[in-house]
């Protein structure tokens, strides 16, 4: 499967674009549309020059092309369009180490309809508070995950 460009939209629309470096609340150099990594594969750096939005656009696609490829080879069932897109959104936001090791891939795979994959989506909103080392609820990650969690079972 592919991810549609309804998805992509949904996508842009919960990362938002900048076209300057920040630091994303994981504290990963960041750059147009969540991009950690430019096409060459270099890290983004904080000295790093603006970009254009069809460049993020471009740098974007090509990440969701190297998720797309890993996600589909770990899904053993089939999903709807959006329960894909869904799940595009989400590796793209916790990374594909993160998502072959959880519960939620386990939930999928086992029955996709399965209503406690709600609560699996809603489980990966936290962040570590750099003070504390300690993990608490990111308000922003929360908002995202239910929108994640409603395009999944729309």
């Amino acid at each position: 499967m592919e991810i549609s460009e309804k998805g992509i939209k949904f996508l842009k629309d919960l990362e938002g674009f900048r076209e300057s470096p920040y630091q994303c609340s994981a504290k990963a150099w960041t750059i147009g549309y969540g991009s950690t990594y430019y096409l060459d594969g270099t890290k983004v750096r904080k000295t790093d020059p603006i970009i254009s939005e069809h460049d993020a656009d471009l740098l974007m696609r090509h990440t969701l092309g190297n998720y797309q490829d890993a996600i589909n080879s770990l899904l053993i069932v089939n999903l709807t369009q959006n329960q894909y897109d869904a799940i595009i959104s989400f590796v793209y936001n916790i990374g594909l180490g993160a998502f072959k090791e959880s519960t939620i891939l386990k939930r999928i795979n086992a029955n996709p309809k399965d209503e406690r994959i709600r609560a699996e989506f809603l489980r990966w909103n936290k962040e570590k508070d750099p003070k504390t080392s300690k993990w608490k609820e990111n308000e922003g990650l929360t908002k995202r995950r239910k929108k994640e969690a409603d395009l999944y079972f729309s």
